[in-house]
């Protein structure tokens, strides 16, 4: 196993293997590849000497199905039958999911509301009042997670949750989401 930033805890040994491979695939350090972000919701841009982009690893076919075949098996076991993915990170995701299990509907939050055609902010098929669970590829804070839940509540939708492949411990996302009746489960932790 090669030297990590993070120690990662799978809620699943079965695709363990998968989901350490999206991570070792995925993390880059700033002399590999740069990387730009802005702190606790600061306006100013500083380097990271670290990311995690998970897209990366999730573009990857063999990686992506036993993720979304273990994520739809959440889905079945909480009897839930509606996704929304926010963020470029979700959309694999969603896609996967929607292949790897029959009976469900997905939609897509948009950031903000398109300014032609129908001009909404939630696309795809959702269902208003059926329970939804956002899919996200890695949770940090939750604070991603609440915008879309509170997006998705304006929208007319049912947000009952969060799915997503990595969630980082001590970030105080489940308590962050749990205050708006939020679930959170995830396949891996990050410490």
């Amino acid at each position: 196993m090669p030297d990590r930033y993070h120690t990662l805890t799978s809620r699943d040994p079965g695709i363990r293997w998968a989901v350490e491979e999206v991570y070792d695939r995925s993390f880059f350090w700033a002399r590999e590849r740069p990387y730009w972000k802005r702190r606790n919701g600061s306006t100013r841009v500083e380097a990271s000497h670290w990311a995690l982009d998970t897209r990366v690893g999730l573009a990857r076919a063999d990686l992506l199905t036993p993720i979304a075949d273990a994520l739809s098996i959440i889905l079945r076991e909480r009897g839930i039958t509606q996704i929304a993915g926010y963020g470029y990170g979700s959309f694999l995701l969603v896609g996967a999911i929607l292949r790897s299990a029959s009976g469900l509907t997905a939609g897509i939050i948009r950031e903000s509301r398109k300014q032609y055609g129908f001009r909404n902010r939630v696309e795809g098929a959702l269902i208003n009042d059926a329970p939804t669970i956002i899919v996200d590829d890695v949770v940090s804070s939750g604070r991603s997670a609440l915008r879309a839940a509170a997006d998705l509540r304006v929208e007319g939708f049912n947000p009952v949750g969060v799915l997503a492949v990595f969630v980082y411990a001590g970030r105080r996302a489940d308590l962050r989401l749990g205050m708006r009746d939020l679930t959170l489960d995830a396949l891996a932790t990050l410490t």
